[in-house]
Parts: C-alpha cells; sequence; structure tokens
C-alpha cells in the first residue's frame, strides 16, 4: 500500500475518533449537566464545537437533537468504519530496519484499532488473536522475528499477550543499544579528531610579500605604479633590484616558472611587462619574405610623428594576419555574430558601415584621416 492509501485510511480513523470525543464531550457537558441550558444555547455551543464540512450540515429541524443525530448519520457509518480500522492494521507498511520508534509505530496502530474496534461491538477472540500475530510477524524486521522465534520455547501457538510483550521488550533494548555509540564510530571519530588536529599543527600561515616597489600586499607584476612606467624605466628597476625578468620575483638560480612573454609573434623568456616593441620590429625586419620566397632584408620607411609599431612597411612581403570571431551585443540586447581581423600593429579598430547599423550604433561626423584600409 502506498502512503497516500495509507494516509487517507488514517484520515478516515482521525474523522470518526474526532466524532466519538465531540459525542463525549457534547453528552457530559451539554446532556448531562443542562440544567442551565435551554435548546437554542445547546444547539449555538453544537453549532461553534464544528468544523469544516460538519459546520454545514443542515438538519430538518433547528434544534440540538436534530443537529447531533443528522452529524451520527453523516460520519457515523460503521460499515465504513469497521472496513477503516481493519485495512490500517492490514495495509501497514512492513518493517526493514530494527528500529524502536517503528515497533513502537506498530504497536500503537494495532492497539488503537482494536480499541475503535470494541467500541464498535467487536470483540478479539483467539481467532483474530491468530490472525493479527501473523500479521505482526510480517510486519516486523528480520531480526525481530528472529529473536521472537528463538524466545519461544515450546511449540504452541503465541498469544497476543505475548507477542506484544517481545514488542515492547525489543523496543526498550533497541533503544538502549542506539544510546551507546559503537566502537568502530568511537574509533572513527578518534581518527577523524587526530587528522584534523595533525592538519593544525602541520598548516602554515601563507603570507605574501609586499610589493618591492610601493610596500603593500601584491606581487610587483600587479603594482599600477610599475604598470604606468615606461617599458625602459621597468628594465632598469628590475635590473637594479637584482629581479628575474620573468617571474619579476628575487630568487637564485634558474627561474622555475614556465609563463613566457604573451606578446604576440614573441614568446620569449621574458615577463610580457618588459617586453620591447621596437626589438620585435627589428625581428620582423631581418626575417620579411620577398615575392619569391626568399628571405630577404629591407629598410622599413618610417612616417613622422607615427608610433613606431604601425609605421613599418615592407616592400614585396606576405604577412599573414589573424582572424577571430566574437559575439557583438546590440542596441537591442541581441547577440550578433561577426568575424574580424587582428593586426597587433595596428593602432585603430574600424568596422564596416552596415555591421554598425545592424548593431544599432549612433553615426555623428567626424573629420579625421584613416590611412591602410583597402
Amino acid at each position: 500500500m502506498d502512503k497516500k492509501s495509507k494516509n487517507k485510511n488514517n484520515s478516515n480513523v482521525t474523522t470518526e475518533e474526532k466524532l466519538n470525543r465531540l459525542k463525549d464531550s457534547i453528552k457530559g457537558t451539554l446532556t448531562s449537566n443542562n440544567e442551565q441550558l435551554n435548546d437554542s444555547q445547546k444547539l449555538y455551543y453544537l453549532r461553534a464545537s464544528l468544523k469544516g464540512e460538519a459546520k454545514l450540515l443542515e438538519s430538518p429541524s433547528d434544534s440540538f437533537d436534530s443537529l447531533f443525530k443528522a452529524l451520527e448519520d453523516r460520519y457515523e457509518n460503521k460499515r465504513q468504519l469497521i472496513d477503516s480500522h481493519v485495512l490500517e492494521i492490514i495495509n501497514y507498511e512492513k518493517i526493514y530496519s530494527e528500529s524502536a520508534k517503528e515497533l513502537r509505530a506498530l504497536m500503537d496502530c494495532i492497539n488503537r484499532n482494536i480499541r475503535a474496534l470494541k467500541v464498535l461491538k467487536y470483540e478479539q477472540n483467539d481467532l483474530s488473536d491468530i490472525i493479527l500475530i501473523n500479521i505482526i510477524l510480517q510486519k516486523i524486521d528480520k531480526e525481530s522475528r528472529k529473536q521472537f522465534e528463538l524466545s519461544l520455547k515450546t511449540a504452541e501457538v503465541p498469544t497476543f499477550d505475548s507477542i506484544m510483550k517481545f514488542l515492547e521488550k525489543r523496543s526498550a533494548v533497541l533503544e538502549n543499544i542506539t544510546r551507546i555509540p559503537s566502537t568502530k564510530m568511537i574509533h572513527k571519530n578518534t581518527a577523524m579528531s587526530t587528522k584534523a588536529k595533525s592538519l593544525v599543527v602541520n598548516s602554515k600561515k601563507i603570507t605574501v610579500k609586499p610589493c618591492i616597489l610601493c610596500r603593500n600586499s601584491h606581487p610587483l607584476y600587479k603594482c599600477i605604479a610599475f604598470q604606468n612606467m615606461s617599458v625602459e624605466c621597468r628594465k632598469k628597476f628590475v635590473s637594479n633590484n637584482k629581479l628575474c625578468i620573468n617571474c619579476l620575483r628575487l630568487h637564485s638560480g634558474a627561474c622555475m616558472s614556465k609563463y613566457k612573454c604573451t606578446v604576440s609573434g614573441c614568446k620569449g623568456l621574458h615577463n610580457s611587462l618588459l617586453h620591447d616593441s621596437s626589438e620585435l620590429c627589428s625581428a620582423v625586419k631581418n626575417h620579411t619574405v620577398g615575392e619569391r620566397g626568399i628571405e630577404t632584408n629591407s629598410n622599413p620607411t618610417r612616417f613622422e610623428g607615427q608610433p613606431e609599431v604601425a609605421v613599418l612597411t615592407y616592400g614585396n612581403k606576405c604577412v599573414l594576419l589573424n582572424t577571430f570571431m566574437i559575439f557583438v551585443k546590440s542596441a537591442d540586447g541581441y547577440r550578433i555574430k561577426l568575424r574580424g581581423l587582428s593586426d597587433n600593429a595596428s593602432t585603430i579598430c574600424v568596422m564596416r558601415e552596415d555591421i554598425a547599423r545592424k548593431l544599432g550604433f549612433k553615426f555623428r561626423s567626424a573629420n579625421q584621416s584613416i590611412t591602410g584600409i583597402n
């Protein structure tokens, strides 16, 4: 039986028990000791004690006796009540683990329903005891069933009282056992505690050495003052303080850092903050490729007043530039996939007019010269 059906049976029993308690309360208060209450007052108190659907119940006449009889006719269905009590015992969920709480819940269920059946004039007898004993043995866990069989000294059929006493004793034993922690659990907790203590003893406090330039708690490559220096000043500072040109730290021997310069086309064994763009220009100058695929040395042409990286031009050479795909958010919030061309020596960023309109950018006039775009 599933939990939904089980809860449904429990709700029926609860309704019947509430009706019985209500009847006992009303009969004791409004019937026996009613010398000072008239019929209207008793009817008022009866309606005040009702809740939910019962509160909306109507009777043939507006009197206490009529409403009370209507309640009995509506909710005191004897056959339905008997079925609900019997089914609650039969459909009780099987117990799979050794649990004092679950054994006592089973005992309470059986005693509650037997008591309710006795109220309905169905007494307990030898036949019902045999049936109840077999139902109980099917519901309890395997170890409890084994212990009960071992407790029987003869081959005679056990009584209902004997199995109920066994369940009470068994639940008490299980409750006492659960209060005593097992040796395995104590050993496990001790090992965990010892391990935790050893971790505390062996732990080392990690400290960050202050920046050699500004004395704040960060490495040199994160120092804003160092980043604002020119490349020549950075190199001079590193050289004067005898720092490693790769990790920018003070150490002896070879640098253990596996990082290299991240500037495109360099990958030298120095920090990216120490990369000199003029060195890259010199390297490109010495490896220009001619029209026939033969390496030639050509003299770059310089334009006055322009950055050094952006003004190098070579005759009869082939240069490969990287392309990339990028998602750009438009003015409406949509992500649009675009293709771009990356030129590390460029000092401007350009976009086609149709792309700018597609992204919803605003246009304005500007008097500016752009060269090098085909």
